[in-house]
């Protein structure tokens, strides 16, 4: 114990608690510059690869020539964004990959306009609402997030693996979340609850159906809705393998746009009429794919630390 000039008594700084303290704020810093990186990748060249003709058009696949060709290149930029993220983050943070996807499949989607502006965009060989076509883009983006949970586990492996057991042991219990009956009933139950609360949340947070779309109402409706129904789900019955619910994002945006389609004629398509859209199929599929992955992964990587268990 020491004294300061006047005399108090003052307790020494113990240097593990600074170490503690360092190491929390760079793990901070890390994860802050993997996003960045992740929303910087999409945000510029992302955006070149499906930017559309209109400059005020939405991001959609439903507006750019070579589908395939598109999407293969969308996969090409979430193994680099997945694979940085999870090399700045750490090698321990297998996560971050789809996470590291989702963020930058959001960050692109704001270049471009609201689903309001899709019919008067849509070719004029579209006929009424796309709403075939637009479940259908919805899970192919949610299959490219799952693609960067892939990436994350791979870039995951190049890094040695945490003390306490050698490399086998840490692949064998890192698998071993997928391969039990209980985690797999687990899944199911979860993927069901979340689907159920998460549509009546983005239903009440999504505003209006007379209401104008804003972008940001847009996102915070789908990313907060299924952030907190993950949040109640995963408090009474803990999922290890948070890529499970990805299932519930892609069942949700199913149903909202097979339940919410509006009835759009060519007419009202020729004048620009505007539509009236349901709150939960206001969102692109795009945007409903990333911010729910979003709000997914990161509710199950909270839960997770509280009850200090980690995937990896």
């Amino acid at each position: 114990m020491t004294t300061d000039s006047s005399g108090a008594a003052t307790q020494p700084v113990v240097p593990s608690e600074l170490g503690e303290s360092s190491g929390r704020l760079t793990a901070r810093l890390r994860t802050i510059a993997a996003l960045a990186i992740a929303a910087a990748v999409y945000w510029y060249v992302g955006y070149w690869v499906v930017e559309p003709k209109d400059p005020f058009a939405p991001i959609s696949l439903l507006l750019v020539d070579n589908r395939l060709i598109v999407m293969a290149e969308m996969i090409a930029l979430a193994i680099v964004a997945a694979g940085l993220a999870v090399a700045i983050h750490g090698g321990s943070a297998a996560s971050f990959g789809p996470i590291a996807v989702a963020v930058g499949l959001a960050a692109v989607s704001l270049r471009g306009g609201s689903i309001a502006a899709l019919p008067t965009a849509l070719p004029t060989s579209v006929a009424g609402w796309p709403t075939r076509d637009l479940i259908v883009e919805m899970w192919l983006w949610c299959g490219l997030i799952a693609v960067g949970a892939v990436v994350g586990h791979w870039v995951a492996s190049w890094f040695t693996p945490p003390a306490g057991g050698p490399r086998a042991d840490w692949r064998k219990a890192d698998g071993a979340m997928v391969d039990s009956a209980a985690e797999l009933t687990r899944a199911a139950a979860n993927v069901a609850i979340v689907a159920v609360v998460a549509f009546v949340l983005v239903r009440i947070l999504g505003g209006d159906n007379r209401e104008s779309i804003l972008k940001g109402q847009v996102y915070f409706a789908v990313g907060i809705g299924f952030y907190l129904a993950t949040l109640l789900c995963q408090w009474f019955l803990r999922l290890r393998q948070g890529l499970w619910l990805l299932l519930a994002v892609a069942i949700v945006g199913t149903v909202g746009y097979a339940v919410g389609a509006p009835n759009v004629d060519p007419a009202s398509r020729r004048i620009g009429a505007r539509i009236e859209l349901a709150p939960i199929c206001r969102a692109l599929p795009m945007e409903f794919a990333a911010m729910g992955a979003i709000g997914v992964l990161a509710a199950h990587d909270s839960v997770q630390r509280a009850f200090g268990a980690r995937e990896e």
